[in-house]
């Protein structure tokens, strides 16, 4: 619970202590720093005291309403007995009894004798009260702000009486009153079944009168499925989901987070207002912005503060990666970030060589695909000199013979390169010759053939020799008529001279 709710049940429950006593709120001092639960208690221990002490006092008053008819106890009770005594009688009635009885006093007596009266020992008698003179009460509690004394009868109730009660309640006062309750099933289910109409109205209240620490501590508390309908809900009321605060995102962001109710959060990604899902995603971690990225729709927003993220933040979700073993979630991840932010990635990993090096090789197959598939060379360039030999291997096989020809220039060529290179298979080096001479990637080739060894250029020679008549052809016109490598030239030399 927030400082600001905390205040709040903090002055409904000193509010509840004084009614007790019969002295107004502000003669009660000294408590600013009592616990709301230790006020609960005190207020409890009171008014058990006051029980006992006049035990028999209450039973002969409850004892005479058996012998009157109800409309005359009805009537001397509100004419002399005071709500606070009536309300300790009370609780020694006949249910039956006091079923009548209600029928016979004012609203605004019962709602007198509702504020004293005592939930637990009551409960009996509170549940014998229809749900119609239940509703009537709760109107007039909720016009007085009587809200913790709502609040207190909410866990003794039926639920056809609990409803009547909060049907009666404004949508703000509704949003007031649901932070005090003690939950349970009953107000889970009616929660649960407020139509859309009642469920907009409580938004719209709930902006339109600020009410956004109730909110927050409101929200905590749904189910994720009534969770997700006011995401819903929200996606229909832009000028209310606009005006939701950073804060109360955050904490509720927090919430999902630790629960692992990711699908909820996502409800909640397209609705509230940037900032807010800023601070949403500060917040999540390196995990569980991983874990999440497989659900979000990557709108600019949620493209914007990705790209956003420091590098201290790029390296917890490196390190989330590696330690949580979240490779899969990763890759969704890097599928999805602008090349930009894909360029800063694989910048950390280089400074975090023992996390790139556990980068599974299925990983970089599916990223080399969608960068080549894309002509994102520059961006699969900065994950070469990361990545382990297995995965530069997957790599280049997804690359192709003209993909891997157009990057040669552009790559830190190292032994690790050049051993995957050497690597290659015959057919792979066939597709190579052919590329060169029908892509016209002749620049391209001088440059590879420039970094390899002498054991590969024989290698390409003894492929050369096999390679049909018409391609050797290509070859010869093109690297003596337009080719100053000295290399090319001395390969297609070697070829003619087998």
């Amino acid at each position: 619970m927030s400082e600001a709710m905390r205040v709040l049940d903090h002055e409904q429950q000193i509010r509840r202590i004084a009614r007790l006593l019969g002295v107004e709120p502000q003669a009660i001092q000294g408590f600013d720093t009592v616990p709301v639960a230790e006020l609960r208690l005190l207020h409890d221990q009171i008014a058990e005291s006051l029980f006992v002490v006049h035990e028999e006092s209450f039973a002969r008053v409850a004892g005479v309403s058996k012998v009157i008819p109800g409309a005359v106890a009805g009537k001397l009770a509100e004419r002399f007995l005071q709500p606070a005594l009536a309300a300790r009688a009370a609780v020694m009635l006949d249910p039956a009894k006091a079923s009548d009885l209600v029928n016979k006093v004012s609203v605004s007596y019962l709602a007198d004798v509702a504020v004293s009266l005592d939930p637990v020992r009551g409960q009996s008698v509170i549940r014998a009260i229809p749900p119609a003179r239940v509703a009537e009460v709760a109107r007039e509690l909720f016009k007085r702000d009587e809200l913790a004394a709502m609040a207190e009868f909410a866990g003794t109730v039926e639920k056809a009486a609990l409803d009547a009660a909060l049907q009666v309640a404004t949508p703000a006062q509704l949003v007031r009153v649901a932070p005090l309750l003690v939950w349970n099933d009953n107000i889970e289910e009616i929660i649960d079944e407020l139509s859309d109409d009642r469920l907009d109205a409580i938004l719209h209240a709930v902006a339109d009168d600020s009410l956004w620490v109730q909110a927050s501590v409101l929200l905590r508390r749904l189910r994720p499925e009534t969770l997700s309908r006011v995401a819903e809900r929200l996606a229909n009321l832009p000028e209310v989901a606009s005006r939701i605060p950073t804060d109360l995102v955050g904490e509720l962001a927090i919430d999902l987070f630790e629960t692992g109710e990711l699908e909820t959060m996502v409800h909640f990604v397209p609705v509230v207002p940037n900032e807010a899902l800023k601070r949403a995603l500060d917040l999540a971690g390196g995990a569980n912005l991983l874990k999440i990225a497989p659900l979000l729709d990557w709108t600019d927003p949620v493209h914007s503060i990705v790209d956003d993220l420091t590098d201290e933040q790029l390296d917890t979700v490196l390190h989330a990666m590696a330690d949580e073993d979240l490779w899969q979630e990763a890759a969704v991840l890097l599928h999805h970030v602008r090349p930009h932010t894909l360029e800063r990635v694989a910048d950390r990993f280089t400074v975090h060589r023992t996390l790139a090096a556990q980068i599974p090789v299925d990983l970089i197959r599916g990223l080399a695909t969608d960068l080549f598939a894309a002509g994102d060379l520059d961006t699969m360039v900065l994950f070469v000199p990361v990545v382990t030999q297995d995965a530069l291997t997957a790599a280049i096989d997804v690359a192709g013979a003209a993909n891997l020809l157009k990057i040669a220039p552009l790559i830190e060529w190292s032994e690790t390169v050049l051993a995957v290179i050497e690597a290659l298979p015959d057919d792979y080096l066939d597709q190579l010759l052919t590329e060169v001479a029908e892509g016209e990637l002749w620049a391209e080739a001088e440059a590879l053939v420039g970094y390899l060894d002498d054991a590969m250029r024989q290698r390409i020679i003894a492929r050369g020799r096999t390679s049909p008549a018409a391609l050797v052809d290509r070859f010869r016109e093109q690297v003596l008529g337009n080719t100053s490598s000295p290399v090319l030239r001395e390969i297609i030399a070697a070829v003619d001279a087998g």
